[in-house]
């Protein structure tokens, strides 16, 4: 079995993210320690390639293709490494040739030790992230998903027919980002005026909300009252829910449609 977390300690050195299927593929390959990662050439790239498009389809179930080839998930007979992962890789190669020559240089028994120094507190760093943190990916679509969940909610139960509707055509300009360099924030574009709100994640792993929960009622509160003085108008329910706000937390890392947070209830 290989190095637990073998790609961790590149990664950390080089602040970057290796490709996931890239890996996954390396790691079939018997690439999972860092005697054979320092050996990797192009001829061993090669074998990758063909290792991809030959015999992940044989052995591994079709779902899971994607694990192993990316993008060319639906074409494993055309799969091959890009050349940006390519270089990735000779550079990943290289990393762990020079930290095995570091190594030999600081003698066998010292550099053991701070290698294991080094390796507990990547272990340890990381242990903490993977409790507090998802992939940045899948937790922008999650907190994606929960504010357009909520803002559909709140239209239907709040506003008219015509008000809704308006809100809809608009909606699709919200977006979400959070950086890999400062995961406990994150952006969020209104998707009525288009400034972009801050976000924090508490120290719990608890994402604060109330400021854009704030942001959206008081839009449909002018909205309402200028477009369509005519129709229901919204003033009234959202003063009459304005006494039980509190800050409105999105609990991501559980993934609960934890929507009630947010009902105006």
């Amino acid at each position: 079995m290989g190095d637990d977390n073998i790609f961790d300690l590149f990664e950390r050195d080089k602040s970057i993210r290796l490709p996931t299927h890239v890996k996954n593929l390396l790691q079939f390959a018997g690439f999972d320690n860092r005697i054979s990662l320092s050996k990797l050439e192009a001829a061993d790239i090669d074998e990758l390639e063909r290792i991809g498009r030959e015999v992940i389809p044989r052995v591994i179930g079709e779902p899971d293709w994607g694990k192993y080839l990316g993008c060319f998930k639906n074409y494993p007979s055309g799969f091959w490494v890009f050349s940006g992962h390519k270089k990735l890789l000779q550079e990943l190669a290289q990393f762990y040739r020079n930290f095995s020559y570091k190594k030999r240089a600081l003698g066998a028994d010292s550099a053991e030790g701070a290698a294991k120094k080094r390796s507990d507190a990547c272990e340890q760093q990381q242990g903490e992230a993977k409790a507090r943190h998802r992939d940045v990916d899948t937790e922008k679509q999650n907190i994606y998903t929960l504010l357009m969940n909520w803002i559909g909610n709140f239209c239907s139960r709040n506003l008219s027919y015509e008000e809704a509707a308006h809100v809809n055509k608009e909606i699709t300009k919200m977006k979400v980002e959070i950086s890999h360099e400062e995961p406990n924030q994150c952006f969020v574009t209104c998707c009525i005026c288009l400034r972009e709100l801050k976000i924090f994640r508490n120290q719990n792993g608890f994402w604060i909300m109330s400021n854009i929960h704030k942001h959206f009622k008081t839009h449909l509160n002018t909205y309402s009252n200028k477009k369509f003085s005519k129709n229901i108008s919204i003033s009234s329910s959202i003063s009459n829910t304005a006494t039980q706000d509190t800050d409105s937390v999105f609990i991501v890392d559980e993934i609960k449609q934890e929507t009630d947070c947010f009902d105006e209830n």
